[in-house]
């Protein structure tokens, strides 16, 4: 019982570390959400596009796919941004686990996210493999992952 316990706790710090790796990662970078937290379900649901600083007319992100918990590890995208307009392009890396075999396995998906930028809003449609959704983001301070951290703002 008490090894559990100790591995319990390793995975909650192994969280929280990484947690504080991508606020750090994305402190200077531009946040949109409509992340959400469902009470009745305990859930968070939404997305989260941080945009990091362009360089010319080339421009990285981090997109956050919230279904159910936060994904602690942004998808990286590229993308070019050309005034108000904004594309980006990249892969998404899933790690599963595969029933009824509880074997590890990869799912890969491609993601295209495009769109119109403002400092306010982001709106656009986003695209990964056959699934479409239009998005409505707004800015916000920071990730949801580091809305303890914050005591202004909210990515609610």
């Amino acid at each position: 019982m008490n090894l559990r316990l100790i591995l319990i706790h390793l995975a909650a710090c192994a969280t929280l570390a990484h947690a504080a790796d991508e606020c750090s990662r994305t402190a200077s970078y531009r946040v949109y959400s409509n992340a959400f937290y469902s009470e009745e379900s305990g859930d968070v649901g939404g997305y989260e596009l941080a945009i990091g600083p362009a360089k010319g007319n080339s421009v990285g992100a981090l997109l956050y796919v919230y279904e159910g918990v936060p994904n602690m590890e942004g998808i990286s995208l590229a993308g070019i941004r050309q005034g108000s307009k904004i594309s980006f392009k990249g892969d998404w890396h899933q790690e599963l686990i595969e029933y009824p075999s509880k074997q590890m396995v990869t799912k890969t998906q491609h993601v295209e996210l495009n769109g119109q930028i403002s400092q306010r809003n982001f709106r656009g449609l986003l695209q990964m493999d056959d699934y479409s959704s239009s998005l409505s983001l707004r800015t916000v301070s920071h990730i949801w992952l580091c809305k303890s951290q914050h005591t202004t703002g909210s990515a609610k």
